[in-house]
């Protein structure tokens, strides 16, 4: 009889190589972790900072020429048209009394020159700025066109 101790492993039984089964070596992928992109959630446009954001984000797009040229033509008759009228009186309301104070040179009071070309200056920055996104926007669209083209 054979004795086997209780720290002696259990014996094999014989088998021929073909039959022999080999251990299973376990493998486990991990993925690298994905990063996706961030999609930018339209503010609803209820509070005052939102409708901001809403109209800069319009302003955005229509500067950089991802606008169909419904919206590009429309911004135009919109935004544009208006801020050249509205320029154009600033301009016709505001030279004649800078042009009068300059020409009498004994006279110029040069703080009121000043500040009635500043407030000028002022009141232009607004339709200037429209007028450059709009135009900004027509030739980037113009340039977008002629590229896929």
């Amino acid at each position: 009889m054979n004795e086997h101790s209780e720290t002696d492993p259990p014996e094999d039984p014989p088998q021929d190589a073909f039959f022999r089964i080999q251990p299973q070596k376990y493998t486990v992928d991990i993925p690298a972790s994905q990063s996706y992109p961030v999609a930018e959630t339209a503010p609803s446009g209820l509070a005052p900072m939102q409708r901001i954001a809403l109209e800069g984000r319009a302003y955005r797009s229509i500067g950089r020429g991802r606008m169909p040229w419904w919206i590009i033509i429309s911004s135009w008759l919109v935004f544009a048209i208006p801020a050249v009228l509205w320029a154009s009186i600033l301009l016709s309301e505001a030279l004649p009394p800078i042009f009068t104070s300059m020409s009498q040179p004994n006279a110029i009071d040069w703080s009121k020159l000043i500040s009635a070309m500043l407030a000028l200056l002022l009141h232009l920055a607004f339709p200037t700025l429209i007028l450059y996104v709009v135009s900004k926007g027509t030739i980037a669209k113009l340039r977008r066109t002629r590229h896929h083209q």
